[in-house]
Parts: C-alpha cells; structure tokens; sequence
C-alpha cells in the first residue's frame, strides 16, 4: 500500500484492499478465528498509509474482500460452514 500510494495517491479517488485469514486450508480454526483481529490492525495500516501521503481529505477506502483463505485449491471446507459465515 505505502509504495502504490507513493507512486499513484495523487491520480486516485479511491483504493480498496483484500484480507484473509490463511493461504492454507490445513490452518486450525483456532488460528483462523484468531486472526479476525488482524483485519482491524489492516485497515489502521492502510489509513495511516492514505493520511501519511496528505490523501485523507480526498480519497475512500475500501475492505472490498475478506474470506478465511485467498485460495480456492485445494477446497477450503469453512468455505460452506459457520466458521466461513463469520468471515463472510
């Protein structure tokens, strides 16, 4: 974010980001559930980042994607469960 923000904040209106939980559908549920928090400390992250190049007055933000995992292979089971839904 800081460095696409360096070389193109002035030519956006906006920026969106994407966070999820694992890259590995063996991760614990209790790890993936740990890390909801994480998405807090993201969006501070990129918020900072937007307010530390002076585009705060001008530019939305969007979390446009969240999820337990960023891949689809192999399946991730939680995908279809409760643990999913609160992701999702």
């Amino acid at each position: 974010v800081e460095s696409f923000l360096q070389h193109c904040g002035t030519n956006m209106d906006f920026i969106t980001w994407h966070n999820y939980a694992s890259g590995e559908p063996t991760s614990s549920n209790e790890d993936v559930m740990s890390r909801i928090d994480a998405v807090e400390g993201h969006a501070r992250d990129v918020l900072a980042a937007v307010e530390r190049h002076q585009l705060s007055g001008n530019m939305e933000t969007f979390l446009t994607e969240f999820n337990v995992q960023w891949t689809w292979s192999p399946f991730e089971r939680r995908h279809s469960n409760n643990l999913g839904a609160a992701w999702q």
